[in-house]
């Protein structure tokens, strides 16, 4: 279900997130997405996307643990991948998944980037002197706008590196080369 709209990042690791959590019956994982959603469901910003993904991620949970057969898994899978390929519930989903990672960035904009094995003490970045640094933004708040509220803009670097600690996953990007792959 990932298309290349500039959502595709956020579609293509929450669609595997969520299809993971389904298929593993992390129902646990479930309800902290839904819970992180709690304190926003009245953000402008979100035009009611949370009231969304919370029935969406309820029918999940509920259907879920009602599964008794590998045969019941898979049949609510093709439900969580059909629903992605409705509009509403993609663009919900996407629109939420941003606001969280835009929260994180908020609350740990002064937080050690932590990258490689070890930092250098003397000289650490942190999310938001990195956003300034990098993308020219004046603060966190003004890379928020900028690069992660956007709908259909690509994910930028802070985005691929916090949207697995929303989600407390891990993620794996494979690049591939799409010129010589012909």
């Amino acid at each position: 279900p990932v298309r290349g709209d500039g959502n595709c990042y956020y579609r293509a690791v929450l669609f595997a997130w969520l299809e993971r959590c389904v298929a593993m019956g992390n129902i646990d994982g479930l309800r902290h997405f839904d819970a992180m959603l709690r304190p926003h469901r009245q953000a402008p910003r979100l035009s009611g996307s949370p009231r969304v993904v919370h029935a969406i991620l309820g029918a999940w949970i509920a259907r879920r643990t009602r599964c008794t057969t590998e045969a019941e898994v898979r049949a609510l899978l093709l439900d969580v991948a059909e629903e992605f390929n409705k509009e509403k519930s993609d663009r919900a989903l996407i629109l939420c998944l941003r606001h969280l990672i835009a929260d994180y960035l908020r609350r740990h904009a002064r937080d050690p980037v932590a990258i490689g094995a070890s930092m250098d003490k003397g000289n650490v970045l942190t999310y938001e002197s990195w956003a300034v640094a990098i993308h020219g933004a004046k603060d966190i708040d003004d890379y928020c706008e900028q690069h992660v509220y956007v709908m259909n803009k690509d994910a930028a670097d802070h985005v691929q590196h916090v949207c697995p600690r929303v989600l407390r996953t891990v993620v794996r990007i494979c690049m591939v080369d799409r010129e010589t792959a012909r």
